[in-house]
């Protein structure tokens, strides 16, 4: 194997690979990138078997063949060359040859065909502008549990409809919902992915009785009497829920994409790239992969498994007091309150008054407080952890947001003033 890459080239893709390949695992060979030729097309890939990028990248074929290369080594390597061509040349034996002008190294490989299989798509369901998809993560990764022991919880929930894609993630205390429309989404099957249907109301009671989830009045009460009392309620319902929690409406496909192919999918496209969104089955698992592909660039995921709690039945309905406030006047006071929050509970409280908001914080390191203008229809006293407050005001776009209480220990709502495709809602700290 003989190729010759343009230095710039090669080192944007292995920055991207190296992130992937896994440099301490019990199998040597995941620490690798594979080379191959493909049509006259050098393929560089990485995996660590739950998450594999495949990468095309420009080169003069002089000789085809295939190798692997210690993917961290060869990244670091390559970063610091100049900007010239790069020769890579497989030898005899295992090693391979990395000559940039008058530079050479040479690094040990490991037999190509010992490096595993990396299974492409049954088919395409649908084509989605990667900007979608990553705004998507944006604005609900941070509330991915962190727990191993919840593990449907340690991934993102993608929903697709006719016309829109939905995400959703939450870790018990907190519930980010975000909802982008996109044409074209019609017209296919559905994908073998995670399925949340009514089956995720047994997580949902796991999650009540062990005192995790995150608001305690989301849970429907049973109405026997139906007639006006379930009207009514379905008018809150459908009031209180943005196009992101659309009720009733079964999803075409969804899947529970792990939060390292998330990461990935971030750093590995460009906005406007086109992906085709498709699904495989890996030989000898039960686990079914998300293929995104952009014709240059692949990335596949193993999807997670099982039923996300239903997600709807965690949004409050009666929260009846509204502030209204500058989301970057908040944010701000936040980051200077915050400083002398007390590092173990992070405790922030908001005295909410008609006319402004005051923040204040206090620990053994000092105290502040700040009042900032605001509007809200009742007053209120009530703590969160500075750090869900504003992460939830982060993944926010609207200059205005609203912010919906109910009481001090009840859940509030973070809610965009301009848009409905996208909330956050966080629990409060005890008092």
């Amino acid at each position: 194997m003989k190729l010759v890459f343009d230095r710039t080239e090669l080192n944007s893709a292995m920055q991207l690979l190296q992130s992937v390949a896994m440099t301490k695992s019990s199998l040597p060979i995941l620490a690798n990138v594979l080379i191959d030729v493909e049509d006259d097309v050098a393929v560089l890939t990485a995996t660590d078997l739950q998450v594999s990028v495949r990468l095309r990248v420009d080169a003069h074929v002089e000789e085809s063949g295939s190798a692997t290369l210690p993917a961290a080594k060869l990244a670091a390597f390559v970063r610091e060359l100049p900007d010239d061509h790069v020769r890579i040349e497989k030898l005899d034996g295992r090693q391979i040859a990395v000559q940039c002008g008058k530079v050479v190294a040479k690094l040990p490989g490991i037999a190509a065909d010992e490096f595993p299989r990396i299974d492409t798509a049954d088919r395409f369901d649908f084509t989605v502008k990667a900007g979608d998809l990553q705004e998507l993560i944006r604005c609900t990764k941070f509330a991915v549990a962190s727990e191993e022991t919840r593990y449907v919880l340690n991934a993102v929930y993608f929903q697709a409809f006719d016309d829109r894609l939905c995400s959703v993630a939450t870790d018990s205390m907190r519930l980010a919902v975000k909802s982008v429309d996109v044409e074209g989404l019609g017209g296919w099957g559905e994908a073998a992915s995670a399925d949340s249907s009514a089956d995720g109301e047994a997580e949902q009671e796991e999650a009540e009785e062990n005192g995790n989830g995150p608001v305690e009045e989301a849970e429907p009460e049973a109405e026997e009497n139906g007639g006006e009392e379930a009207e009514q309620e379905a008018e809150e319902e459908e009031q209180a829920e943005p196009e992101a929690a659309p009720a009733g409406e079964q999803p075409k496909w969804s899947a529970l994409l792990p939060t390292k192919a998330a990461d990935e999918l971030l750093r590995a496209f460009e906005p406007d790239d086109e992906l085709r969104v498709g699904t495989a089955q890996r030989e000898n698992s039960p686990s079914a992969q998300i293929v995104f592909d952009s014709g240059g660039k692949t990335l596949i995921s193993r999807l997670q498994d099982g039923n996300y709690v239903e997600y709807r039945e965690l949004i409050p309905k009666n929260n009846s007091i509204r502030m209204e406030v500058n989301r970057g006047s908040l944010m701000n006071a936040i980051r200077r309150i915050s400083q002398f929050s007390d590092r173990s509970t992070l405790r922030l409280t908001l005295s909410v008054k008609e006319d402004h908001l005051a923040l204040s914080s206090i620990s053994a390191s000092g105290q502040a407080e700040e009042e900032i203008n605001a509007a809200s229809t009742e007053p209120l006293d009530i703590d969160f952890k500075h750090t869900f407050l504003a992460d939830a005001l982060e993944a926010a776009r609207s200059e205005v947001i609203y912010v919906d209480f109910k009481d001090h220990n009840s859940a509030a709502v973070v809610r965009e003033s301009d848009a409905d495709d996208y909330l956050c809602v966080v629990m409060p700290l005890m008092k």
